[in-house]
């Protein structure tokens, strides 16, 4: 029975702490912003996509991010999805900025 209710408090007590898809967004964008490292923004937006895949923005700055560091693969993936989820997306200019950066200037159109 110990073992029954220590199990069960464990899980409650991980549920309080798991944090949501916008709050790894926002922790995102802040080392963005505040350049604490492009990585460590880049898997917090990984970390927010896997928590919600059809979040079109975490998406977007996470090939914003992909194309300063010279992914453009990367990035044109993740513009890709992000215009799948919402086809208004400003995604679509920076899909083409990218398109354009290696050269692929019919797909850049």
């Amino acid at each position: 029975m110990k073992k029954i209710v220590f199990i069960v408090l464990i899980f409650v007590t991980s549920l309080s702490y798991s944090q949501t898809a916008e709050e790894y967004f926002k922790k995102a964008q802040d080392k963005f912003r505040i350049n604490q490292g492009s990585i460590g923004a880049i898997e917090d937006f990984t970390i927010a996509i896997n928590l919600n895949p059809k979040y079109e923005e975490a998406y977007y700055w996470r090939g914003i991010i992909k194309h300063e560091l010279g992914d453009f693969q990367g990035a044109i993936e993740d513009f890709t999805e992000a215009i799948e989820i919402n086809p208004k997306s400003d995604a679509y200019k920076e899909r083409g900025i990218t398109k354009n950066d290696i050269h692929y200037y019919l797909g850049a159109i």
